[in-house]
């Protein structure tokens, strides 16, 4: 976002970013008395901070709020239709809705919520409220709309917009992946939660009755409710002798730069229904650092899409594990093929999803919306 703020503002658009809460602290607020003070932030002063800055905020506005608060859209195209309303004023201030994650849907997938609840069918409501009440609706991947629009019905000035990703920092082309022996690197950075495929890789790591022809590093760098079961089930049954297992937990931003420079390929997963949900944001990142991307993920899904359409990686379906086997052991036998397919996702990364280029499609959206 950061890279985009700055595309929009040499473009001559006035463009800032609001927020309570910080990556950073995000992230350190994983446990006891700071995840509950994060909670207090995020679901009751972030919701009055939000509401009292677009009221006292300039006139002839436009504002992107997206669903990281799944009320957040709605809360502000209120406050947004109060503020016009009052003042009658003749340009008034428009909200973007910029659909992140689609609710109750992420809660259904988690396994959270029934769909046949009152409190599943209250949340469509809300949902299909926000989709009419805002001027667009920007959703973050195509099949995520179209998944969308199956639920809700045609959904009003819907457009899709990828996240991208900041590409200042990995101007050079990828480390090639060497010829020598030395293991071949699949880093799985950032969140680990209910939304992500585990019980594939797990299943495929401590069967020994396969063998890749070149050791291969599987290097976590993650937290997430899922991460304590990921590593206590891959520790009590230990992986075969080629496989090394090395377990970190988030890091900065320069020792995610250092780290994802260096990895040969990003493991990026899904759950089944996960696809209706949301578009994996870090896959963005790994494709302008030149990272090759193994999914395993629903084959109908914008992360299979977006793979097989650049040919920068290798798809494997939730539970399909011979398919992951085989992707491994050729992933450790053919480190041509790799290089190929990390060269073909810097190349795709910087083409289509740098932040310049997305800030781009985001200038027209709002010229438009001026107009």
């Amino acid at each position: 976002m950061d890279g985009i703020i700055d595309a929009l503002r040499e473009a001559g658009i006035a463009a800032d970013m609001r927020f309570t809460i910080s990556s950073r602290s995000y992230r350190r607020s994983s446990r006891g008395f700071r995840r509950c003070l994060l909670r207090l932030r995020m679901y009751g002063c972030y919701p009055l901070y939000l509401f009292c800055t677009l009221l006292t905020s300039k006139f002839n506005a436009l504002y992107v709020v997206c669903t990281s608060r799944f009320f957040a859209p709605l809360l502000a195209a209120c406050a947004i239709r109060l503020k016009n309303r009052l003042l009658f004023f003749k340009k008034p201030s428009h909200v973007i809705h910029l659909v992140y994650d689609l609710f109750p849907e992420a809660l259904i997938a988690t396994g959270h919520l029934s769909s046949d609840t009152f409190f599943a069918r209250s949340l469509r409501r809300l949902t299909r409220m926000t989709f009419h009440c805002c001027a667009t609706n920007v959703f973050i991947g195509q099949h995520l709309l179209t998944y969308a629009a199956q639920d809700y019905g045609t959904i009003p000035q819907a457009q899709v917009i990828p996240v991208g990703a900041d590409e200042r920092t990995f101007v050079q082309p990828p480390i090639q992946t060497a010829a020598s022996q030395r293991a071949i690197q699949i880093l799985y950075c950032g969140n680990l939660g209910h939304l992500h495929d585990s019980a594939t890789l797990i299943a495929v790591l401590t069967d020994t009755t396969w063998m890749p022809k070149r050791p291969l590093t599987f290097q976590f760098q993650t937290s997430g409710v899922n991460y304590a079961c990921l590593r206590k089930a891959l520790t009590d049954c230990k992986p075969q002798a080629r496989v090394t297992l090395i377990w970190r937990a988030d890091l900065d931003d320069s020792e995610w730069t250092t780290q994802i420079r260096q990895a040969d390929i990003a493991l990026v997963t899904l759950v089944p229904g996960a696809e209706k949900v949301g578009m994996p944001s870090k896959v963005y990142s790994a494709l302008v650092a030149g990272q090759a991307i193994l999914a395993t993920c629903p084959l109908q899904s914008d992360l299979a899409d977006l793979v097989r359409q650049h040919a920068c990686g290798w798809v494997v379906a939730p539970g399909d594990t011979t398919t992951l086997k085989n992707v491994l052991y050729t992933i450790s036998s053919d480190s041509a093929s790799v290089t190929a397919k990390r060269n073909c996702a810097f190349e795709s990364g910087h083409r289509y999803y740098a932040a310049k280029i997305i800030a781009g499609r985001w200038r027209d959206l709002l010229q438009r919306q001026r107009h």
